[in-house]
């Protein structure tokens, strides 16, 4: 069970929507992002997860090291080292577990199906949301990822069957010098070719960060995904 820290809705809770941080940061970071969301989303808790792993660089926390990534190989056809191929896979891998449990844990108790629950994930964060998504054996209602990437391998792209296709919205600023746009549009690609519902959106003149417009877009997904009836 990931630790996190939760938002309770503003009025009856509906929904649920999980919030997974970038490397080096924590439930906190991403948390600040609430205050300008839950009134809009006002039926909807909102649980920010802690990573599993404390931060290699010292402070934060991380799903999975990032010791060997380098940007410039998510540009195109990714090339990776196998090391860290490695790490990232089972980092994906194990970070998908923990958090699919923790899902299933905080459905149950509170009587939440998984079509009422969303992911929001950025960076790493973003990483794991879309990995977990398609992997996970229930359905979630919505997921929306940030400025990351779901690549697909060689040994694995002909092969890759999603256990789930959930409705999934990638986005991804168009000046990301950490994560390269490049790798949010293979993202979507990849999804789309997995048979999933996915839409992208690319934001001008953003960086490594959540842009207002894509904020924006992202509740309106939410609102046609969590609260329809």
């Amino acid at each position: 069970m990931l630790n996190y820290i939760e938002t309770k809705a503003l009025e009856e809770e509906k929904n649920i929507i999980f919030l997974l941080h970038g490397y080096g940061d924590d439930a906190h970071g991403l948390g600040s992002l609430i205050p300008f969301i839950n009134k809009e989303l006002s039926n909807t808790t909102f649980i920010s997860i802690n990573a599993p792993f404390e931060c290699e660089q010292g402070m934060g926390k991380q799903w999975f090291s990032l010791v060997g990534y380098d940007p410039e190989s998510l540009k195109s056809t990714p090339t990776i080292t196998e090391e860290f191929k490695e790490v990232f896979v089972n980092g994906l891998k194990h970070g998908s577990e923990e958090l699919y449990q923790t899902i299933k844990t905080i459905s149950a108790d509170r009587g939440i199906s998984f079509n009422k629950i969303g992911l929001l994930g950025f960076s790493q964060g973003c990483m794991v949301s879309l990995y977990s998504a398609v992997n996970m054996d229930e359905q979630l209602g919505a997921v929306c990822g940030f400025s990351g990437c779901f690549e697909l391998f060689d040994d694995e792209f002909d092969t890759f069957q999603a256990v789930s296709k959930p409705p999934i919205y990638v986005f991804h600023g168009a000046e990301d010098n950490v994560v390269p746009v490049e790798a949010g549009k293979r993202a979507h690609l990849n999804l789309k070719c997995s048979g999933i519902d996915a839409q992208l959106h690319i934001e001008k003149g953003v960086p490594h960060s959540i842009g207002g417009e894509s904020l924006s877009l992202a509740v309106q997904f939410y609102l046609d995904n969590l609260y329809e009836t």
